[in-house]
């Protein structure tokens, strides 16, 4: 019988730094994440915190894929939630009411690593990334005479913002090989 060796698996933590690039503007983020390599292909879970336009913090599950023709090269694939910072706009005495929502988070790209030692790399990543938020504005009609029945008139707008991120990766593996 023919014994058949299996690729090793590994806990791998992920911490980035980076910059994203939109229209008009530019936000530095970070992001951290922990996961299971096996072979050439990667699983994790991760957060950040990303100021483009609106503060938010994405919370995402990733996938890397590592072609076996390359040790450095790989492509990657975030796609999650995006929590936002704050959610809501006071009544500020102008009759509108404001509710804003998290969306859909993704970020795909190309990435290329350099091992540092056995456990260690340090990388760079470039990618497209987008980002939904929803809001909802409430609007009251503050000089309407009675019977005013307070229900306003409602409007709902949704926003996507695209953009480019450039990252600095470091990643630890939890076992050595």
């Amino acid at each position: 019988s023919q014994d058949q060796v299996l690729p090793v698996s590994r806990w791998r933590t992920t911490i980035a730094a980076g910059v994203t690039i939109g229209e008009s503007f530019s936000t530095p983020m970070v992001q951290a994440g922990t996961g299971l390599q096996f072979g050439g292909l990667y699983t994790g879970l991760g957060l950040g915190y990303d100021p483009y336009r609106y503060h938010s913090v994405p919370v995402f599950a990733e996938l890397r894929y590592m072609p076996q023709f390359s040790s450095t090269l790989y492509l990657y694939s975030q796609g999650g939630y995006n929590f936002l910072a704050k959610t809501n706009d006071p009544n500020d005495f102008t009759g509108r009411k404001t509710k804003i929502k998290g969306g859909f988070y993704t970020d795909l790209g190309i990435g290329a690593r350099l091992r540092i030692d056995k456990t260690n790399t340090i990388g760079i990543t470039a990618g497209w990334s987008a980002k939904w938020r929803t809001q909802t504005i409430t609007s009251f009609c503050l000089s309407c005479p009675p019977p005013n029945d307070g229900t306003g008139t409602v409007s709902t707008e949704k926003y996507r913002m695209m953009r480019a991120v450039f990252k600095l990766v470091y990643e630890f593996s939890w076992k050595r090989n």
